[in-house]
Formats: structure tokens, C-alpha cells, sequence
């Protein structure tokens, strides 16, 4: 096997950038992807070379969509998939109290 046919067989690690969006009433922004069961936050999969703002702000105008709602943060866990209703959860905890975290995970770092 050459080692271009080697790499095109090996899973290659796959980065997302995401947004939080919040309405009046602090409220979260969730998008329902036409390719995908559940909820999402607006964003998507770095593409080779961008940068995660660069792709989030291309994710963000890109129209897939079904629908994009803001819903309280009492209904994350229900609509967003496990390990995405942590994050967004101790983000939502973050902007309340006004303090950045550190999440490995999706969880704080120790």
C-alpha cells in the first residue's frame, strides 16, 4: 500500500466551529439540519485551510435548514444530542455568571 492510499484509509480527525445565539429573553438559537435527526447549534465542519470563525460565518449563511428556533435552556437536553446539550449548557452557565470556562469534553477542565 502506498502511503497515499494509506492516508486516504485512515480516519482523519474532523473539527467544528459553532455559534450561540441568544433572543431578549436569554433564550438559545438551535437549527434543525435537513441531514440530521436532532437539533444543532449554528456551525459546522472546518473545511481544510479555514479558520473556525472563517467557517462558522460560512456554516451560519449556508441554507440547510429546516427550522431555527430559540428555546429556553431547560430543553437543551431534550433537543440537542448528549455531548453537545453539555457544552451548550456550561456556555449558557458561562454568559449568566459573566466568566469564561475551559470544557475538555464538555466538561470543565480540573
Amino acid at each position: 500500500m502506498t502511503q497515499n492510499e494509506h492516508e486516504k484509509r485512515m480516519a482523519r480527525p474532523r473539527t467544528a466551529s459553532g455559534a450561540l445565539f441568544f433572543d431578549e429573553e436569554g433564550h438559545v438559537l438551535l437549527v434543525r439540519p435537513s441531514y440530521k435527526p436532532k437539533w444543532e447549534i449554528p456551525g459546522g465542519y472546518i473545511e481544510t485551510g479555514e479558520s473556525p470563525l472563517a467557517a462558522c460565518r460560512r456554516e451560519v449563511s449556508e441554507d440547510e435548514l429546516l427550522a431555527a428556533e430559540f428555546h429556553p435552556k431547560e430543553a437543551v437536553d431534550q433537543l440537542l444530542i448528549p455531548r453537545l446539550a453539555r457544552r451548550v449548557k456550561h456556555a449558557i452557565a458561562a454568559r449568566e455568571q459573566a466568566h469564561p470556562q475551559y470544557l475538555e469534553h464538555g466538561e470543565p477542565a480540573q
